[in-house]
C-alpha cells in the first residue's frame, strides 16, 4: 500500500553522496584533511537524513523503520558499508558537508530527488561494466544493483525514457516508471498511471496539485495525501488516514479501516485481493531467510539474495 520505493530511492540518493569515505582517515587516506571522524561523519548524515525524512513524510518514516532510531541505524549502517570499497571517490569531508546541508532543504526537493551539490556523487575510478557497491565508485556516477542484489555495475545514471530497474537509475527530478525513466510532473502538469506527479503531490483529474485531504471522495490513493498517512479506501472510495500495526496484527481492511504495517521490512500477508485482509509479518533479521514476494521481507540496507537476508561486505564487490 505505502511504496517502500520511495523510502529507497531517497535513502540511496542521499547515500550516494554522503557515503563511501575511508575508515583509514587518521592515517591519511582518503577520509583526511576533515575535522569530523568517520563516525561523527555518518551519525550527522543518519540523523540528518532520517530527521527531515519524519518531517516531510512521517507516514513514510513510520511505514519504513517504526522509529526514528531505528532508521538512523539503519542508514548509518549503510554509510559505514560504503566506506573504504575500492575507487571511491568521496571523503569523510563530503559526507559531514553533505549531513550539514540535509536540514535545510526542502521537502519537495527531498522527495523529488533534487539534492544539494555536496550530497551529489562524485566520479569514482571504476569504468562503466565493473563491479560497484556504491555510486561513488564509478566514473559514471551510477552503481546500478538489481532489487534481488547487493552488488552491481558501474554506469551512468539514465536519462529521460531510458531503462531503468529503480528510481535511483534515474537523474535527479525523475521516477522509474513501467521501468522507463519519467520526469516528476510539478504542480499543474499532467498526470497518469505512467506519468507520476512529485510525491509531495497529489494526482486528480490528470493534473499534479494539493493532495486530497482524509474524507474526500476519490478513485486512486495518488489522490491522497499518502505522505501523511492518507490513503484511498478501495470500498468507501475516499481518502481516509491510516492506521499501523505491529507484526502479528490486522492488515489490509479492518472494520472498514485501512490498516497497515509499521517497521522496516512490514509486510501485510493475504491482503492483496477481496476482502483485502490480512496480517502483518514481522521482517526477514540480516541472515535470515526471505521471499521478495511471498514474505518475510529483508530489513532496510539488506537485499534478499538467493533467499537469504544479505548485507554489504567491508571488501565491496569483485
Amino acid at each position: 500500500m505505502i511504496s517502500r520505493l520511495l523510502l529507497a530511492s531517497v535513502a540511496f540518493l542521499v547515500l550516494a553522496g554522503c557515503g563511501g569515505g575511508s575508515t583509514s582517515a587518521p592515517g591519511g587516506g582518503p577520509g583526511s584533511g576533515t575535522g569530523a571522524s568517520v563516525d561523527q561523519a555518518v551519525t550527522d548524515a543518519a540523523e540528518a537524513y532520517c530527521t527531515r525524512l519524519q518531517a516531510c513524510a512521517p507516514a513514510y518514516a513510520t511505514y519504513g523503520f517504526g522509529a526514528l532510531a531505528t532508521c538512523e541505524a539503519r542508514f548509518k549502517m549503510q554509510l559505514v558499508a560504503d566506506l573504504g570499497v575500492p575507487g571511491t571517490s568521496e571523503t569523510v569531508a563530503q559526507v559531514e558537508a553533505c549531513a550539514q546541508v540535509l536540514g535545510p532543504m526542502s521537502c519537495p526537493d527531498l522527495l523529488g530527488r533534487k539534492m544539494p551539490s555536496a550530497c551529489l556523487p562524485q566520479p569514482g575510478t571504476l569504468a562503466d561494466g565493473v563491479a560497484c557497491l556504491a555510486d561513488g565508485q564509478c566514473k559514471g556516477t551510477r552503481c546500478r544493483v538489481p532489487t534481488d542484489a547487493l552488488c552491481g555495475a558501474c554506469t551512468s545514471p539514465a536519462a529521460a525514457g531510458a531503462a531503468c530497474d529503480t528510481d535511483g537509475d534515474c537523474q535527479p527530478a525523475m521516477a522509474c516508471v513501467g521501468r522507463a525513466c519519467t520526469p516528476y510532473g510539478t504542480a499543474g502538469s499532467t498526470c497518469s498511471a505512467t506519468q507520476p506527479c512529485r510525491p509531495d503531490l497529489g494526482c486528480a483529474g490528470g493534473t499534479c496539485g494539493t493532495p486530497s485531504a482524509a474524507g474526500t471522495a476519490c478513485q486512486a490513493s495518488t489522490e491522497c495525501d499518502q505522505l501523511h498517512g492518507v490513503f484511498c479506501n478501495p470500498v468507501s472510495k475516499q481518502c481516509q488516514t491510516v492506521a499501523f500495526a505491529p507484526a502479528g496484527g490486522a492488515c489490509g481492511l479492518v472494520s472498514g479501516n485501512l490498516v497497515v504495517c509499521t517497521g522496516p521490512g512490514s509486510f501485510c500477508s493475504g491482503a492483496t485481493r477481496a476482502p483485502y485482509a490480512g496480517t502483518c509479518t514481522a521482517f526477514a533479521t540480516d541472515g535470515a531467510s526471505c521471499d521478495a514476494d511471498a514474505g518475510p521481507l529483508c530489513d532496510f540496507g539488506a537485499a534478499c539474495v538467493g533467499g537469504t537476508c544479505e548485507v554489504p561486505g567491508p571488501t565491496g564487490c569483485r
